[in-house]
């Protein structure tokens, strides 16, 4: 049932986007958590692969968890996506299982690469120059076997393989473990050369937002995205007066770069979300940084602006993740669990019902739930007094109210 319902909602997002986007799914259970990123490409032959895929993945994984195989799991699906001069698509999607009984982490690996000219998908071999293959074989088990000496050479034709900026990378899954091979992308010697696309330069002046500190103040706060509904919530915004603070996920930024420099030009803030939701306070150090950094990398490239504030995956905190990051944790004071509750009206409600001062609240930007919320939501906070803000200026209004700094 659940397969059904995925693949549903699946070809009902893929029907409604126009231009390739990515497809979101947040799911919290007492049983554990489901995370599901990937893109969806508007080319059906490639979608129709990457959702098999996706539902297969996802079947395999509730199979499993009603057998007790799972308990208290984690499942994450995310991506790798490349669009190389506008007629090849490269995508590769990571799928990531933890629970309480099977360690280390299970992974899995797939990839595609296709030909829009030709309406084909294209293997490994036939990416790489043919008098190549064999001197390129031979090189990529040998660093294979570096990691895994029971790697075959007839094992490199089926390998998942990405083209990044400037990386070539190998994918390879032995008894649920996951091994990579990388080369300079500069020394694959590939069939096609591809030119990365510039990130937009252009210098982004926000709005500076104007707040009475004597005056009751809330901050809005998004998680999850940036989504297609995200520029929907920023007009919203517009129409209202008002900004928010969205803490995204690193591994969705560039899909999304205009509407994100949207937002900051109309005075709202970024906040980083980790990289691809994973269960943050469940990860290595060395894991943790790469989360933070990459996402903190990923907006500052995007913006010109480094985030100041972090929100942990589902809100959990520990030191491991206090240690291993400058930047301020931001949780919240008002949550309407808009991604369990169905209803808009009641979504809305029971934030109006005990929102105050200084208030933080949660919403997701990922559901067209909290969307129509919001239409509910700012009229009613405008007309009963309260400014909107964003964290970075709610931390300033604290600042001027603790020091009095007004009559």
């Amino acid at each position: 049932m659940k397969r059904i319902i995925l693949f549903c909602l699946i070809l009902f997002l893929t029907g409604c986007t126009k231009s390739p986007s990515v497809f979101t799914m947040v799911e919290r259970a007492d049983t554990g958590i489901r995370n599901v990123h990937y893109p969806i490409t508007k080319v059906k032959k490639v979608d129709e692969v990457l959702n098999s895929y996706v539902n297969e993945v996802y079947q395999i994984f509730f199979t499993h968890h009603a057998n007790g195989k799972y308990l208290c799991p984690e499942l994450n699906i995310d991506y790798i996506y490349q669009h190389l001069e506008d007629r090849y698509l490269n995508i590769t999607l990571f799928t990531y299982i933890l629970d309480e009984v099977n360690h280390p982490p299970i992974d899995d690996v797939f990839s595609l690469f296709f030909d829009k000219s030709s309406h084909s998908f294209l293997s490994l071999k036939e990416v790489i120059k043919e008098e190549s293959w064999e001197n390129f074989s031979s090189l990529t088990k040998v660093k294979f076997q570096q990691q895994l000496p029971s790697f075959q050479e007839q094992e490199i034709q089926n390998l998942a393989f990405q083209i990044e900026e400037e990386v070539f990378s190998l994918y390879f899954v032995h008894e649920e473990e996951l091994f990579t091979v990388t080369f300079p992308l500069d020394a694959v010697p590939l069939k096609f050369s591809f030119e990365p696309s510039p990130t937009p330069q252009e210098k982004i002046i926000p709005v500076s937002n104007s707040i009475d500190p004597k005056l009751p103040v809330v901050a809005i706060t998004f998680d999850d995205g940036p989504t297609d509904y995200t520029n929907e919530v920023l007009q919203i915004l517009k129409e209202n007066d008002a900004v928010a603070t969205f803490f995204v996920l690193g591994n969705k930024v560039e899909m999304y770069q205009n509407v994100i420099r949207d937002l900051v030009k109309n005075g709202s803030e970024i906040g980083n979300h980790t990289y691809n939701h994973k269960w943050l306070s469940r990860l290595s150090e060395g894991e943790i940084r790469f989360q933070i950094e990459k996402t903190q990398e990923k907006i500052k490239n995007i913006t010109g602006i480094a985030p100041k504030f972090l929100r942990p995956t589902y809100g959990e905190v520990n030191q491991k993740i206090r240690r291993n990051t400058d930047l301020n944790i931001a949780l919240w004071t008002v949550d309407p669990k808009d991604w369990k509750q169905k209803s808009p009206q009641k979504i809305a409600s029971s934030i109006l019902d005990i929102v105050e001062d200084e208030d933080i609240i949660l919403l997701h930007d990922n559901h067209k739930r909290s969307v129509s919320a919001l239409k509910i939501l700012l009229p009613e906070l405008k007309k009963q007094g309260y400014q909107f803000v964003t964290l970075s200026e709610l931390t300033e209004v604290k600042r001027i109210r603790e020091g009095k700094f007004f009559p």
